[in-house]
């Protein structure tokens, strides 16, 4: 299982991906029973989770909303992120697992907003990065300026170490820079209700016309942020 994790990881890193992980799904189910309730009956028991990096400079441009450099920005990482899970699922097929891409992006209900499965969530367990107050996966080297994207599969792959706790210490950067006030202090406090009422709104700026923000994550830089400040 050591060379197919190599295999994938380097197809993910040709794509774009900085980090890579895998969650064990049963364990995530054992805490989280309700984690695969919009994916169906499928019998797959690991998750191969991928982060790859926002641009500092686009998050220079936001100020308290998103703009359509933002927007468009989004947009391609998030296209390259589901080309990437793409290819992962069919290398995993092609050694006789199944592999199920999980899009980037792509809600099935907006109230709440939730997708087919979190990303989020996956990332955790997968040791990627811990849930920050923003409610976002925090990474030592990125900070939450990543997108991610997941592939179920069935292939026994060795888990990563999750990362279940939160290490943002005493910063509270995100919580400030919210134009919602939607983050407390831990993300079980996350006001999921006034992020979306605020996501609503900047539906509406000109040429932007998606539920995005971007102001959090602008704040929060990780480890590539503070070697620039140092030099």
């Amino acid at each position: 299982m050591s060379e197919l994790r190599q295999e994938l990881d380097e197809i993910a890193f040709s794509g774009g991906a900085k980090l890579t992980g895998v969650a064990d799904l049963d364990a995530v189910s054992d805490r989280v029973p309700n984690v695969m309730e919009r994916i169906g009956d499928v019998p797959v028991n690991r998750a191969f989770v991928i982060a790859m990096p926002l641009h500092r400079g686009v998050f220079k441009t936001i100020a308290d909303r998103p703009n359509p450099l933002y927007m468009h920005h989004y947009r391609q990482v998030n296209y390259k992120l589901d080309r990437v899970a793409y290819e992962l699922a069919t290398a995993i097929e092609e050694r006789g697992y199944l592999g199920v891409a999980i899009g980037a992006s792509h809600n099935v209900k907006r109230k709440p907003m939730v997708g087919h499965i979190s990303h989020r969530l996956l990332a955790a367990w997968a040791g990627i990065g811990w849930r920050g107050r923003s409610n976002l996966i925090v990474t030592s080297r990125y900070g939450s300026q990543v997108r991610l994207v997941s592939m179920l599969t069935d292939a026994p792959l060795e888990p990563d170490e999750p990362q279940l706790y939160c290490k943002c210490g005493e910063c509270r950067a995100c919580v400030e820079a919210c134009p919602a006030n939607a983050i407390g202090e831990t993300f079980e406090e996350f006001d999921l209700e006034a992020c979306y009422k605020r996501l609503c709104e900047n539906q509406h700026i000109s040429f932007v016309s998606h539920h995005i923000c971007g102001v959090c994550q602008k704040v929060c830089g990780g480890e590539r942020a503070i070697r620039k400040a140092d030099r």
